[in-house]
């Protein structure tokens, strides 16, 4: 969903301390509903292969690109070297 999830834990403990109380269970649900509305969703289940090697190569670099401009030092690099297998092939290849 674009964010990290440990923030939803985080943010439900701030809110309660501001509040000095637990959420209800109708207040989550609330939350949970703005949460979504910001959401995007990827679907997964009907993308063909071609596209989801596409998709994963993306979020690869995505990770590679976020990380080159952390501080103090970049934690992941370089060129990624991505493969595939599928039902019908069976066997393991390395794309280029």
């Amino acid at each position: 969903m674009g964010f990290d999830r440990g923030l939803l834990g985080e943010l439900s403990t701030f809110v309660e301390g501001v509040l000095g109380l637990p959420l209800a269970q109708e207040e989550i649900n609330r939350f949970a509903a703005v949460r979504e509305k910001y959401g995007y969703r990827i679907s997964l289940d009907s993308m063909p292969i071609q596209a989801g090697i596409e998709y994963v190569r993306f979020l690869v670099q995505l990770v590679i690109q976020h990380y080159r401009f952390t501080s103090p030092h970049p934690v992941v690099g370089g060129r990624a070297k991505l493969g595939v297998v599928t039902y019908k092939e069976e066997n393991f290849r390395l794309l280029e």
